[in-house]
């Protein structure tokens, strides 16, 4: 079940809010991907997000099946309203779900060359 935040003062919410910049996600780690499909997408394929927050009003199954995942995962799911959500995207008709994602390592010398 996801944490309910109506505030901007929360610490969460502040720190998604920084992601929107280059070097906060670079110092956090994090990037930011919003809208349900490629948050769904992300996890069907195996990335989990870190924190997940979707607004008050969605209680699609594949939301609920997100915030599920992210828990599970040791993660931070938090519900809040589409003003604060608007906030955090920077947008001022957001997606219903944002979820902060650990970039994925595409150095060269992780590829598998026996994988081509």
């Amino acid at each position: 079940m996801p944490r309910r935040v109506t505030s901007f003062a929360n610490t969460t919410i502040k720190r998604l809010r920084s992601l929107r910049d280059k070097k906060h996600r670079a110092a956090e780690g994090l990037f930011m991907a919003e809208g349900l499909r490629i948050c769904t997408e992300a996890l069907d394929a195996g990335h989990v997000p870190k924190i997940l927050v979707q607004a008050e009003d969605d209680s699609h199954p594949l939301t609920v099946a997100l915030a599920a995942a992210v828990t599970a995962d040791g993660g931070e799911a938090l519900e809040v309203p589409r003003a604060l959500l608007a906030k955090i995207s920077g947008k001022d008709n957001p997606q219903g779900v944002v979820g902060a994602f650990a970039p994925l390592d595409t150095r060269l010398e992780r590829l598998n060359a026996g994988d081509a």
